[in-house]
């Protein structure tokens, strides 16, 4: 099972983490600048800091992240059937393409 960050999987929680910092960007407004970074012990987790421009005091948060899985399940009968019946419906449209690009 791997973690989803971003629209891209990966194998263990740290590599998912990192992507996510990677991507967590800076915020600012006229009192604070936000940001994060990684953990600088061997925890797991993301650290989200908003720092004080004026004094720069910074408050410290930090997270265990809890990202969806990549694997897709289907969990009822019903949406396996739907499933299928878009399969199909995707194979009959290229059929109708191709018929129609023969012509």
């Amino acid at each position: 099972m791997g973690f989803l960050v971003q629209g891209k999987c990966h194998d263990t929680i740290t590599l998912a983490n990192q992507h996510f910092i990677s991507h967590c960007g800076l915020g600012r407004t006229d009192t604070y600048i936000t940001y994060c970074e990684p953990p600088t012990s061997q925890g797991e987790g993301v650290v989200f800091i908003r720092e004080n421009i004026a004094t720069g005091v910074r408050n410290i948060q930090h997270t265990a992240m809890v990202y969806p899985p990549c694997t897709v399940d289907v969990n009822s009968t019903t949406e396996l059937a739907w499933l299928v019946a878009g399969v199909w419906v995707v194979a009959w449209g290229f059929k109708k393409v191709i018929e129609v690009m023969k012509r």
